[in-house]
């Protein structure tokens, strides 16, 4: 979880922590608003990565289940060449 803390930087006080590829990672900002909002779209966009993973992973997992090509009851016969008049 990233959190905002005051820092003793004079120039960019205020400090966004937070965890990234499972090491800690630190961003400075001048005003609390800034740290603030950082903080806000890095959880949304971690949250936004891990939804879309999981969906991705269910998908996959659905298409390896399907047969391809499916079977109709059809057998695939090759499409002949176009001819050029």
């Amino acid at each position: 979880m990233a959190k905002v803390i005051k820092g003793k930087n004079t120039g960019k006080p205020w400090t966004a922590r937070y965890q990234h590829e499972g090491r800690q990672r630190e961003k400075s900002f001048t005003t609390w608003r800034e740290a603030d909002d950082f903080v806000a779209k890095f959880e949304h966009d971690r949250r936004c990565s891990q939804a879309y993973t999981s969906a991705a992973n269910e998908t996959v997992a659905r298409q390896k289940e399907i047969p391809y090509p499916p079977r109709i009851g059809l057998p695939l016969r090759p499409v002949p060449p176009c001819e050029v008049v």
